[in-house]
Protein backbone atom coordinates (compact mmCIF):
# COMPACT_ATOMS: atom_id res chain seq x y z
CA UNK A 1 0.00 0.00 0.00
CA UNK A 2 2.88 2.69 0.90
CA UNK A 3 4.61 1.51 -2.38
CA UNK A 4 1.12 2.58 -4.12
CA UNK A 5 1.33 5.56 -2.73
CA UNK A 6 5.10 6.71 -3.84
CA UNK A 7 3.82 5.61 -7.03
CA UNK A 8 1.00 8.04 -7.66
CA UNK A 9 2.64 10.77 -5.42
CA UNK A 10 5.81 9.96 -7.86
CA UNK A 11 4.25 10.62 -10.80
CA UNK A 12 2.57 13.75 -9.82
CA UNK A 13 5.61 15.58 -8.84
CA UNK A 14 7.91 16.29 -11.25
CA UNK A 15 11.02 16.90 -9.29
CA UNK A 16 11.14 13.47 -8.23
CA UNK A 17 10.73 11.83 -12.02
CA UNK A 18 13.64 13.95 -12.99
CA UNK A 19 16.27 13.14 -10.97
CA UNK A 20 14.67 9.29 -11.00
CA UNK A 21 15.18 9.40 -14.98
CA UNK A 22 18.21 11.16 -14.88
CA UNK A 23 19.21 7.69 -12.51
CA UNK A 24 17.63 5.59 -14.90
CA UNK A 25 19.57 7.08 -18.33
CA UNK A 26 23.21 7.77 -16.58
CA UNK A 27 22.93 3.57 -15.15
CA UNK A 28 22.11 2.14 -18.68
CA UNK A 29 24.68 4.17 -20.08
CA UNK A 30 27.16 3.43 -17.81
CA UNK A 31 26.05 -0.30 -18.10
CA UNK A 32 26.59 0.03 -22.34
CA UNK A 33 30.23 1.96 -21.60
CA UNK A 34 31.17 -1.03 -19.09
CA UNK A 35 30.44 -4.29 -21.11
CA UNK A 36 31.24 -2.06 -24.91
CA UNK A 37 35.02 -1.24 -22.98
CA UNK A 38 34.68 -5.26 -21.83
CA UNK A 39 33.73 -6.80 -24.65
CA UNK A 40 35.97 -4.68 -27.16
CA UNK A 41 39.07 -5.20 -24.92
CA UNK A 42 38.11 -9.41 -25.08
CA UNK A 43 37.73 -9.43 -28.55
CA UNK A 44 40.84 -7.60 -28.92
CA UNK A 45 43.15 -9.18 -26.18
CA UNK A 46 42.23 -12.32 -28.07
CA UNK A 47 43.00 -11.27 -31.60
CA UNK A 48 46.38 -10.22 -30.41
CA UNK A 49 46.63 -13.43 -28.77
CA UNK A 50 46.01 -15.61 -32.06
CA UNK A 51 48.30 -13.08 -34.14
CA UNK A 52 51.42 -13.55 -31.82
CA UNK A 53 50.41 -17.79 -32.06
CA UNK A 54 50.29 -17.38 -35.71
CA UNK A 55 53.52 -15.63 -35.80
CA UNK A 56 54.93 -17.51 -33.25
CA UNK A 57 54.19 -20.58 -35.44
CA UNK A 58 55.76 -19.29 -38.62
CA UNK A 59 58.80 -18.27 -37.01
CA UNK A 60 59.48 -21.77 -35.27
CA UNK A 61 58.60 -23.36 -38.51
CA UNK A 62 61.32 -21.35 -40.72
CA UNK A 63 64.47 -22.93 -42.29
CA UNK A 64 68.58 -22.18 -40.96
CA UNK A 65 68.87 -19.11 -42.96
CA UNK A 66 65.82 -17.28 -41.54
CA UNK A 67 67.56 -17.10 -38.07
CA UNK A 68 70.76 -16.09 -40.04
CA UNK A 69 69.43 -12.99 -41.61
CA UNK A 70 67.09 -11.98 -38.38
CA UNK A 71 68.56 -11.48 -35.14
CA UNK A 72 67.10 -12.41 -31.82
CA UNK A 73 65.93 -9.13 -31.20
CA UNK A 74 64.78 -8.29 -34.38
CA UNK A 75 62.44 -11.66 -33.77
CA UNK A 76 61.44 -10.38 -30.29
CA UNK A 77 60.71 -6.81 -31.24
CA UNK A 78 58.11 -8.17 -34.18
CA UNK A 79 56.13 -10.62 -31.89
CA UNK A 80 56.31 -8.23 -28.84
CA UNK A 81 56.42 -4.33 -29.47
CA UNK A 82 55.21 -4.67 -33.29
CA UNK A 83 51.89 -6.61 -32.41
CA UNK A 84 51.45 -4.61 -29.16
CA UNK A 85 50.89 -1.83 -31.64
CA UNK A 86 48.25 -4.15 -33.28
CA UNK A 87 46.40 -4.16 -29.65
CA UNK A 88 45.13 -0.80 -29.64
CA UNK A 89 43.33 -0.89 -33.07
CA UNK A 90 41.65 -4.00 -32.41
CA UNK A 91 40.61 -2.49 -29.28
CA UNK A 92 39.54 0.86 -28.85
CA UNK A 93 40.15 2.85 -31.78
CA UNK A 94 38.24 0.10 -33.52
CA UNK A 95 35.53 1.56 -31.58
CA UNK A 96 36.51 5.05 -31.64
CA UNK A 97 36.48 4.92 -35.43
CA UNK A 98 32.94 3.37 -35.71
CA UNK A 99 31.53 6.09 -33.26
CA UNK A 100 33.04 9.28 -34.81
CA UNK A 101 32.54 7.97 -38.39
CA UNK A 102 29.05 7.78 -37.73
CA UNK A 103 28.73 11.12 -36.38
CA UNK A 104 30.12 12.20 -39.49
CA UNK A 105 26.92 11.83 -42.19
CA UNK A 106 24.65 12.64 -39.24
CA UNK A 107 26.63 16.15 -38.62
CA UNK A 108 26.80 16.80 -42.91
CA UNK A 109 22.97 16.03 -43.23
CA UNK A 110 22.14 18.19 -40.40
CA UNK A 111 23.71 21.52 -41.31
CA UNK A 112 22.79 20.50 -45.00
CA UNK A 113 18.80 20.28 -43.74
CA UNK A 114 19.76 24.15 -42.12
CA UNK A 115 21.33 26.01 -44.65
CA UNK A 116 22.46 24.07 -48.15
CA UNK A 117 24.29 27.07 -49.54
CA UNK A 118 26.50 27.48 -46.06
CA UNK A 119 27.23 24.29 -46.18
CA UNK A 120 28.22 23.84 -49.70
CA UNK A 121 30.76 26.30 -49.12
CA UNK A 122 32.29 24.96 -45.93
CA UNK A 123 32.23 21.16 -47.49
CA UNK A 124 34.95 22.65 -50.53
CA UNK A 125 37.08 22.69 -47.95
CA UNK A 126 37.20 19.00 -46.89
CA UNK A 127 38.81 17.67 -50.54
CA UNK A 128 40.94 20.66 -50.18
CA UNK A 129 41.93 19.38 -45.83
CA UNK A 130 42.37 15.61 -47.11
CA UNK A 131 45.23 16.22 -49.76
CA UNK A 132 47.98 16.95 -47.22
CA UNK A 133 46.49 14.78 -44.99
CA UNK A 134 47.65 12.01 -47.01
CA UNK A 135 50.43 12.98 -47.92
CA UNK A 136 51.77 13.23 -44.20
CA UNK A 137 50.15 9.83 -43.15
CA UNK A 138 52.81 8.00 -46.02
CA UNK A 139 55.39 10.34 -44.21
CA UNK A 140 54.16 9.17 -40.65
CA UNK A 141 54.26 5.73 -42.24
CA UNK A 142 57.64 5.39 -43.33
CA UNK A 143 58.48 7.02 -39.75
CA UNK A 144 56.86 4.76 -38.18
CA UNK A 145 58.74 1.82 -39.91
CA UNK A 146 62.05 3.29 -39.32
CA UNK A 147 60.81 3.64 -35.43
CA UNK A 148 60.31 0.11 -34.83
CA UNK A 149 63.30 -1.35 -36.64
CA UNK A 150 65.48 1.03 -35.16
CA UNK A 151 63.59 -0.76 -31.21
CA UNK A 152 64.47 -3.98 -33.05
CA UNK A 153 68.19 -2.90 -33.39
CA UNK A 154 68.17 -1.76 -29.75
CA UNK A 155 66.66 -5.59 -28.65
CA UNK A 156 68.99 -7.34 -30.37
CA UNK A 157 71.75 -5.02 -28.74
CA UNK A 158 70.04 -5.96 -25.36
CA UNK A 159 69.77 -9.35 -26.49
CA UNK A 160 73.45 -9.83 -27.49
CA UNK A 161 74.95 -8.52 -24.44
CA UNK A 162 72.56 -10.52 -21.94
CA UNK A 163 73.03 -13.76 -23.69
CA UNK A 164 77.16 -12.93 -23.82
CA UNK A 165 77.08 -10.92 -20.50
CA UNK A 166 80.33 -13.41 -18.96
CA UNK A 167 81.98 -12.59 -22.24
CA UNK A 168 81.61 -9.08 -21.75
CA UNK A 169 82.33 -9.35 -17.88
CA UNK A 170 85.40 -11.46 -18.76
CA UNK A 171 86.66 -9.01 -21.84
CA UNK A 172 85.46 -5.90 -19.66
CA UNK A 173 83.45 -5.02 -22.05
CA UNK A 174 81.16 -3.38 -19.83
CA UNK A 175 81.92 0.17 -21.18
CA UNK A 176 81.64 -1.04 -25.28
CA UNK A 177 78.60 -2.71 -24.97
CA UNK A 178 76.88 0.50 -23.00
CA UNK A 179 78.27 2.76 -25.75
CA UNK A 180 76.83 0.32 -28.29
CA UNK A 181 73.29 0.59 -26.89
CA UNK A 182 73.36 4.07 -26.23
CA UNK A 183 74.05 4.41 -30.38
CA UNK A 184 71.14 2.18 -30.80
CA UNK A 185 69.12 4.21 -28.49
CA UNK A 186 70.21 7.70 -30.32
CA UNK A 187 69.13 6.00 -33.69
CA UNK A 188 66.14 4.70 -32.28
CA UNK A 189 65.49 8.67 -30.50
CA UNK A 190 66.13 10.15 -34.17
CA UNK A 191 63.57 8.29 -35.82
CA UNK A 192 60.91 8.71 -33.17
CA UNK A 193 61.57 12.10 -33.49
CA UNK A 194 61.05 12.12 -37.35
CA UNK A 195 57.41 10.47 -36.59
CA UNK A 196 56.57 12.62 -33.80
CA UNK A 197 56.84 15.81 -35.97
CA UNK A 198 55.38 14.25 -38.71
CA UNK A 199 52.01 13.17 -36.32
CA UNK A 200 52.34 16.78 -35.16
CA UNK A 201 52.30 18.36 -38.04
CA UNK A 202 48.65 17.09 -39.16
CA UNK A 203 46.56 18.20 -35.84
CA UNK A 204 48.57 21.97 -36.45
CA UNK A 205 47.55 22.40 -40.16
CA UNK A 206 43.97 21.29 -39.65
CA UNK A 207 43.75 23.96 -35.99
CA UNK A 208 44.78 26.78 -39.30
CA UNK A 209 43.28 25.04 -42.03
CA UNK A 210 40.15 24.94 -39.51
CA UNK A 211 40.69 29.23 -38.85
CA UNK A 212 40.74 30.06 -42.10
CA UNK A 213 37.05 28.00 -42.96
CA UNK A 214 35.40 29.69 -39.78
CA UNK A 215 36.70 33.46 -40.77
CA UNK A 216 35.83 33.25 -44.38
CA UNK A 217 32.37 31.59 -43.23
CA UNK A 218 31.72 34.51 -41.05
CA UNK A 219 32.73 37.07 -43.09
CA UNK A 220 30.38 35.15 -46.08
CA UNK A 221 27.59 34.91 -43.44
CA UNK A 222 27.78 38.78 -41.94
CA UNK A 223 27.39 40.18 -45.62
CA UNK A 224 24.15 37.80 -46.34
CA UNK A 225 22.57 38.24 -42.97
CA UNK A 226 23.18 41.98 -43.61
CA UNK A 227 21.17 41.93 -46.38
CA UNK A 228 18.54 39.79 -45.42
CA UNK A 229 19.31 36.58 -47.39
CA UNK A 230 20.60 34.40 -44.27
CA UNK A 231 18.55 33.69 -41.16
CA UNK A 232 21.10 34.26 -37.68
CA UNK A 233 18.74 30.78 -35.98
CA UNK A 234 20.06 28.79 -39.43
CA UNK A 235 23.36 30.03 -39.42
CA UNK A 236 23.93 29.34 -35.86
CA UNK A 237 22.85 25.77 -35.72
CA UNK A 238 24.87 25.40 -39.31
CA UNK A 239 27.96 26.72 -37.54
CA UNK A 240 27.93 24.67 -34.15
CA UNK A 241 27.11 21.93 -36.86
CA UNK A 242 30.06 22.85 -38.76
CA UNK A 243 32.20 22.91 -34.97
CA UNK A 244 30.98 19.47 -34.22
CA UNK A 245 32.14 18.08 -37.88
CA UNK A 246 35.32 19.72 -37.55
CA UNK A 247 36.15 17.89 -34.10
CA UNK A 248 34.75 14.73 -35.12
CA UNK A 249 37.48 14.94 -38.70
CA UNK A 250 40.10 16.19 -36.33
CA UNK A 251 39.19 12.79 -33.99
CA UNK A 252 39.48 10.79 -37.03
CA UNK A 253 42.93 12.71 -37.61
CA UNK A 254 44.31 11.81 -34.32
CA UNK A 255 42.94 7.91 -35.01
CA UNK A 256 44.62 8.11 -38.66
CA UNK A 257 48.12 8.53 -36.76
CA UNK A 258 47.63 5.87 -34.51
CA UNK A 259 46.42 3.60 -37.53
CA UNK A 260 49.35 4.70 -39.94
CA UNK A 261 51.48 3.11 -37.13
CA UNK A 262 49.57 0.48 -36.78
CA UNK A 263 49.72 -0.12 -40.31
CA UNK A 264 53.69 0.13 -40.58
CA UNK A 265 53.84 -2.82 -37.71
CA UNK A 266 51.15 -4.68 -39.62
CA UNK A 267 53.09 -4.89 -43.01
CA UNK A 268 56.49 -5.94 -40.32
CA UNK A 269 54.37 -8.78 -38.71
CA UNK A 270 52.85 -10.30 -41.46
CA UNK A 271 55.48 -9.77 -44.45
CA UNK A 272 57.50 -12.55 -41.80
CA UNK A 273 54.42 -14.29 -40.49
CA UNK A 274 54.12 -14.72 -44.81
CA UNK A 275 57.69 -15.71 -45.27
CA UNK A 276 57.71 -19.24 -47.25
CA UNK A 277 59.96 -21.31 -45.71
CA UNK A 278 63.13 -21.79 -47.57
CA UNK A 279 63.51 -25.79 -47.08
CA UNK A 280 60.55 -27.15 -48.32
CA UNK A 281 59.85 -30.86 -49.41
CA UNK A 282 59.01 -31.60 -53.15
CA UNK A 283 55.23 -32.43 -54.26
CA UNK A 284 56.22 -36.03 -54.21
CA UNK A 285 58.62 -36.28 -52.18
CA UNK A 286 58.79 -39.88 -50.07
CA UNK A 287 59.13 -40.58 -46.73
CA UNK A 288 63.09 -41.32 -45.69
CA UNK A 289 63.04 -44.21 -44.06
CA UNK A 290 65.03 -45.08 -40.65
CA UNK A 291 69.31 -44.41 -40.82
CA UNK A 292 70.65 -47.87 -41.58
CA UNK A 293 73.90 -47.55 -43.93
CA UNK A 294 75.71 -45.00 -44.60
CA UNK A 295 75.00 -41.15 -45.24
CA UNK A 296 76.64 -40.40 -48.77
CA UNK A 297 77.56 -36.56 -49.90
CA UNK A 298 77.52 -36.61 -53.59
CA UNK A 299 79.87 -33.75 -55.26
CA UNK A 300 78.08 -31.38 -52.73
CA UNK A 301 78.71 -27.42 -52.67
CA UNK A 302 77.50 -24.69 -49.92
CA UNK A 303 77.91 -21.15 -49.78
CA UNK A 304 76.05 -18.61 -47.15
CA UNK A 305 75.31 -15.94 -49.84
CA UNK A 306 78.35 -15.34 -51.91
CA UNK A 307 80.54 -17.32 -49.36
CA UNK A 308 81.86 -20.24 -50.73
CA UNK A 309 82.30 -22.60 -47.55
CA UNK A 310 81.92 -26.06 -49.25
CA UNK A 311 83.42 -27.14 -52.64
CA UNK A 312 82.79 -30.30 -54.30
CA UNK A 313 82.60 -32.88 -50.88
CA UNK A 314 82.34 -35.84 -51.86
CA UNK A 315 82.02 -38.00 -48.26
CA UNK A 316 80.62 -41.25 -46.96
CA UNK A 317 79.89 -41.93 -43.63
CA UNK A 318 78.98 -45.43 -42.53
CA UNK A 319 77.18 -46.71 -40.16
CA UNK A 320 78.76 -47.41 -36.95
CA UNK A 321 82.31 -45.55 -37.53
CA UNK A 322 83.43 -42.65 -35.69
CA UNK A 323 84.45 -39.53 -38.08
CA UNK A 324 86.07 -36.82 -37.02
CA UNK A 325 85.74 -33.67 -39.00
CA UNK A 326 89.54 -31.37 -38.60
CA UNK A 327 89.85 -27.84 -39.37
CA UNK A 328 90.41 -24.11 -38.38
CA UNK A 329 87.25 -22.14 -37.69
CA UNK A 330 84.75 -21.08 -40.49
CA UNK A 331 86.18 -24.43 -42.54
CA UNK A 332 83.19 -26.10 -42.93
CA UNK A 333 82.72 -28.33 -39.78
CA UNK A 334 79.29 -27.42 -38.42
CA UNK A 335 78.35 -26.65 -42.19
CA UNK A 336 78.60 -30.40 -43.15
CA UNK A 337 77.15 -31.74 -39.83
CA UNK A 338 73.96 -29.03 -40.38
CA UNK A 339 73.41 -30.59 -44.24
CA UNK A 340 72.51 -33.64 -42.35
CA UNK A 341 69.29 -33.00 -40.42
CA UNK A 342 68.30 -30.42 -43.54
CA UNK A 343 68.76 -27.04 -41.51
CA UNK A 344 69.93 -26.24 -45.26
CA UNK A 345 70.26 -27.45 -48.54
CA UNK A 346 73.47 -27.78 -50.42
CA UNK A 347 73.76 -25.28 -53.29
CA UNK A 348 74.50 -28.05 -55.54
CA UNK A 349 75.30 -31.94 -55.70
CA UNK A 350 72.68 -34.11 -52.49
CA UNK A 351 73.25 -35.54 -49.58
Amino acid sequence: LQLDRFSVWAANNAFVQVPILIVLVFFFKASFMYFGEYLTTRAGVRIIRDVRTDLYRSVVGQSADFFHAHATGQILSRVLNDVARLQRVCTTLAADVLRVGAQVPFLVALILWRDWRMSLIAMVALPLLSWPLLRLSKKLRRASTRSQQSMAEVADVLSETVAGIRVVQGFGMEAFETDRFRSALGRMLGADLKAGRASALAPAFMELFGAIVGATLFMIAGWQIERGNLDPGRFAVVLGGLALLFMSIRRLNRLNVDLQQAKAAADRVFGMMDRQRAIRDAPDAKPLPPFREAIRFENVRFAYQTDLVLDDVDVTFRSGEVVALVGSSGSGKSTLANLVPRFWDPTSGRV
